[in-house]
């Protein structure tokens, strides 16, 4: 299949921000390599140290320097790295389950973002992939890594996660978080089910709502609105 994201895409002061908020997330001291999936115009090297060693990989030639590798063709730039981080790029992958089998081989700590379907009702028409949390949680504990860090505010609608590779410590800490994530995606779930919907924007029960006047199921209205 061929990649949706192209040359003629532009980046965006969005995504500069993205980057900075995410690098602000882990210890650079402890990462003296990077690899950087999907790295565009590089924007994560001007907040890096200069002794972190650099490894920016991407399909497009939009940055000197940059290590040429198409993922959509299952290229991969195969190096044992500190940490692995992706921003903005696993919507574009067509197989995420080798994408991330190829990461999770070559480093022990993951930092990416995700625009999760809970969140993104309709999908971006560039997005080659939906996932719910739980589900891509689920495909990193199948290569052996827990989540360590989850972004509970949605920043432009996406997420922000870690994981590392899983220890006997891990063990406890990761059933926790599983519970937690399970009963707020099927919260989730079950808020935008169509029935549910279709219920919530019946006249009668919208008006109730709207004499009552309560902020949240006004902003669930809001999200209704805008996607249903």
């Amino acid at each position: 299949m061929k990649n949706t994201w192209t040359k003629e895409n532009k980046y965006s002061d969005y995504m500069n921000m993205r980057v900075k908020k995410m690098i602000g997330l882990v210890d650079l001291l402890r990462a003296s390599k990077i690899m950087d999936l999907g790295c565009g115009p590089q924007n994560l090297k001007k907040y890096i140290n200069n002794f972190n060693v650099y490894y920016p990989v991407d399909a497009l030639d939009n940055s000197e320097g940059v290590i040429l590798k198409d993922f959509n063709k299952k290229e991969f730039f195969d190096k044992k790295v500190d940490l692995i981080f992706c921003s903005g790029v696993i919507e574009y992958i067509n197989d995420y389950k080798w994408f991330f089998s190829k990461i999770t081989e070559n480093t022990n700590h993951v930092l990416l973002s995700y625009h999760f379907k809970e969140n993104n009702p309709v999908k971006e028409d560039l997005w080659v992939n939906e996932l719910y949390t739980d589900e891509l949680i689920a495909e990193f504990r199948k290569n052996g890594f827990i989540l360590e860090y989850f972004d509970e505010s949605v920043l432009w609608k996406e997420q922000i996660l870690l994981f590392k590779k899983k220890d006997v410590k891990s063990i406890r800490k990761e059933e926790k978080i599983d519970i937690v994530n399970c009963l707020r995606i099927n919260i989730k779930r079950v808020l935008f089910s169509s029935f549910v919907v279709e219920f919530l924007k019946s006249k009668l029960v919208r008006k109730i709502f709207e004499l009552l006047n309560i902020s949240k199921i006004n902003k669930y209205y809001s999200i209704i609105d805008e996607h249903f």
